[in-house]
């Protein structure tokens, strides 16, 4: 969508980076790129390596007069990113000109994480409009602005899509459910939702309930234009800003393109000039799905690698057993519990599934975390966890084959309320 070719782009960015950036002024990035595979000759920037002096990969000097904001990471990272008004000012030039004008008078609501710091200024999209969502009075405001529309110069603008950490978007439903709200009349065609998983059970309701189509995103809070969304054709993720993504095996770094590897991006100017992160490895396994009419690269997010579990293979790449697509999976049995939000303690049923992944030796081992002690319903408890293990066995790519070849094992196992004192994060 951006770019046919992005490799002038790259070529530009690169020379950027070594004319003005400390980090990439040495030997490693002299090498010129005569086509894309060329970009394999440059290191990785690993997390640590930024989060440890995010300062070598910006512009020096000025400071703080050249920021126009700072916005925040999230999760190990927790640094700040630097922002030039110019940089979404170009970006938002380039949406302009690419979109078509968007039709009718909606506006869509960001129900935005806080936990990333201050809302940012909206790029290239027109009528977006933030909200928090951190105290009761909060929830009141927005059913305000879904009911009644936003009050403009302009007059009453109505919402029609919503754009929302995910979380949020289960927990706000469930609070109109009990104030006896149908969030179906309020006229929202589309949500997007961000920053952990959406059970499949909740994508149903929520395109249920509110009558909407739903989409996940996938992104980086530090990586600019990293987000990627769900395609309604095949299902996977693409990137549609302008980033150059690449899947790379796990151990060795090359290029790959099938199976499972770790997801890198490469940020391009002028969409990004006071920060440059080239070649940044995000520590996500992926997926690699098949070809698609949106998109030469499609992926299906697994998990953190840190999270997730390599399985060797004979004479070929090892399989991934991650802990989101666990969670995915896991989240489909009622009888598993949930994860409680203290700050939202009247919404059931909205966390994430509770369970541990683990290895010992060839044993893949997943324990769920159920509602009830399995001691009480022994029968049930064994069935649960045999649905669960076949969902797993069917779900995770070539993992039933390494099972069957007695090569590795996949147990499921149970305990009762509260014995999980770290469930894996999804």
């Amino acid at each position: 969508m951006w770019l046919d070719d992005p490799l002038p782009s790259l070529r530009e960015t690169l020379a950027y980076a070594r004319a003005q950036i400390p980090h990439y002024q040495g030997p490693d990035y002299a090498h010129e790129l005569n086509d894309l595979s060329d970009l394999q000759r440059l290191p990785f920037v690993r997390p640590e390596v930024y989060a440890a002096a995010p300062e070598r990969f910006a512009v020096p000097g000025g400071w703080p007069e050249l920021i126009t904001f700072s916005s925040s990471t999230t999760g190990a990272i927790g640094r700040p990113r630097w922002h030039l008004q110019r940089e979404f000012d170009l970006y938002g030039e380039a949406v302009r000109s690419l979109l078509p004008a968007r039709d009718g008078d909606g506006v869509t609501l960001v129900i935005h994480p806080y936990d990333q710091g201050a809302a940012q200024r909206p790029v290239g999209e027109r009528r977006l409009l933030y909200t928090p969502f951190l105290v009761p009075w909060h929830y009141e405001l927005i059913l305000r602005l879904l009911r009644d529309g936003w009050r403009t110069p302009a007059g009453l603008l109505r919402i029609d899509h919503i754009d929302a950490f995910s979380p949020a978007l289960r927990i706000f439903t469930t609070w109109l459910q009990q104030q006896g709200i149908d969030p179906g009349g309020f006229g929202v065609t589309g949500m997007s939702g961000y920053g952990s998983i959406q059970p499949q059970a909740w994508r149903r309701r929520l395109a249920r309930s509110w009558g909407a189509e739903y989409q996940d995103i996938y992104g980086l809070s530090e990586v600019k234009h990293s987000e990627a969304f769900t395609c309604p054709v095949c299902g996977a993720y693409h990137f549609l800003r302008p980033i150059v993504p690449e899947v790379v095996d796990a151990d060795t770094g090359a290029a790959i393109t099938s199976g499972f590897g770790v997801l890198v991006l490469s940020e391009l100017r002028p969409f990004t000039e006071l920060q440059v992160l080239l070649r940044y490895w995000t520590d996500d396994i992926v997926e690699i799905s098949g070809p698609c009419m949106i998109s030469d690269l499609g992926f299906r997010f697994r998990g953190r690698r840190a999270d997730s579990l390599a399985l060797a293979r004979p004479h070929a790449a090892p399989i991934y057993v991650g802990a989101l697509q666990v969670g995915e999976l896991v989240a489909e049995l009622p009888d598993v519990a949930q994860t409680l939000y203290p700050w939202a303690a009247f919404a059931h049923d909205v966390g994430a599934p509770r369970f541990n992944l683990r290895r010992d030796g060839r044993a893949v081992i997943v324990t769920l975390e159920l509602r009830y002690a399995p001691e009480l319903f022994p029968e049930r408890a064994a069935e649960v966890c045999a649905e669960a293990r076949d969902h797993l066995l069917h779900a995770i790519s070539g993992l039933a084959d390494l099972v069957e070849a007695g090569l590795h094992e996949l147990s499921v196992t149970a305990c009762g309320p509260g014995s999980l004192t770290g469930p894996a994060k999804v």
